[in-house]
C-alpha cells in the first residue's frame, strides 16, 4: 500500500504564488523580521493573500472550528512584520488593524501582480 503525504507546504494556497510577487514579499517581510520567515508564517501569508479570512485558515491548515489561536499568532507575528516593513518604505507609521487590510496594504505597496484584480 502506498501511502499518500499532503501537499508540499509551498503548494498550499497556489493562488498567491499566480497573483502576488512572493518572492520579493518573503525577501523583504525576512529583512523587517530580521530573520527568514517560517514555512507556517508564509502559509498564513499565502492564505491571506487568497483572500481567507482567520476561521477559514484554521479550519483549512489546523482543521480547527476555532481561529484564536491563528488570530494571535496573525497578530503577534506576520501583522508586526507587515506593518515595520511597510512603515519603513513609506517613512511613517502604517498599522493593520485586521486581516482585511493586508491585501489592500500590500497592494498598494506594490506587491501584487499587474494584471489581478482582488475582491473582497
Amino acid at each position: 500500500m502506498v501511502a499518500v503525504d499532503s501537499p508540499p507546504i509551498e503548494e498550499e494556497f497556489i493562488e498567491a504564488q499566480k497573483n502576488w510577487d512572493l518572492d520579493k514579499l518573503n525577501v523583504d517581510l525576512a529583512s523587517a523580521k530580521t530573520k527568514a520567515l517560517t514555512p507556517v508564517e508564509k502559509k498564513l501569508l499565502r492564505a491571506l493573500l487568497c483572500g481567507c479570512i482567520p476561521a477559514e485558515i484554521a479550519k483549512k491548515v489546523y482543521q480547527s472550528s476555532t481561529s484564536s489561536t491563528v488570530r494571535v499568532y496573525l497578530s503577534n507575528g506576520l501583522y508586526k512584520y507587515i506593518e515595520d516593513m511597510l512603515s519603513n518604505q513609506a517613512g511613517c507609521l502604517i498599522k493593520v488593524k485586521n486581516w482585511s487590510h493586508v491585501t489592500h496594504l500590500l497592494e498598494k505597496a506594490g506587491y501584487k501582480k499587474t494584471g489581478f484584480k482582488y475582491h473582497q
